[in-house]
């Protein structure tokens, strides 16, 4: 039987100092009984947020798929 699928939803503003934290959080547990993806929006940040997040997702130790997006206006 297939998992049900979770998708963590992350909007971020100048986040750089915090984002790996926050994603970290997020259990690895949840992996065992859901399909996890996470999405973040950087909100148009002026700080290496985008670059941070970026990053996260390049990195092979999260038990789930991180996909980062840049809102180019700051909702």
């Amino acid at each position: 039987m297939p998992k049900s699928r979770c998708l963590v939803f992350i909007v971020a503003y100048h986040a750089e100092a915090t984002i790996e934290n926050v994603v970290s959080r997020i259990p690895a547990g949840l992996s065992e009984q859901y399909d996890i993806e996470v999405l973040i929006i950087d909100d148009s940040s002026k700080d290496k947020t985008f670059e941070n997040s970026y990053s996260l997702s390049r990195n092979s130790h999260l038990p789930f798929k991180v996909h980062v997006l840049f809102n180019p206006v700051n909702q």
